[in-house]
């Protein structure tokens, strides 16, 4: 039998070693935590309910499980405060007057 030495020494340590079980209801419940959720929450949020149950996974392990994308939405944020008493620019530009002057070209 043509075996490396590293992979017997490897297989006579760990041979008895169970291996995990099928992830397909840990999936499954995954599935059903991230939509409860309104697919909002991440892989973070999501191991955390797992481990209530008493049941610790690595968050890296759950994201793979997930393999979803929660949804970020994002706030609206305004960048002018247009709510002041400050007088404002005349506008030079007068775009009426760049427009015409677009046409005639």
């Amino acid at each position: 039998m043509k075996v490396g030495r590293n992979s017997y020494y490897h297989w006579s340590v760990n041979k008895d070693l169970v291996k995990a079980p099928n992830n397909k209801e840990l999936k499954e419940k995954i599935r059903a935590l991230f939509y409860k959720n309104r697919a909002v929450h991440g892989s973070a949020r999501i191991q955390k309910m797992p481990e209530r149950e008493g049941r610790f996974y690595a968050r890296s392990y759950m994201a793979r499980l997930m393999g979803l994308r929660s949804i970020l939405k994002k706030g609206f944020v305004s960048t002018t405060g247009s709510d002041h008493n400050c007088k404002t620019a005349e506008n030079v530009l007068n775009p009426d007057h760049a427009l015409k002057n677009l046409l005639l070209i």
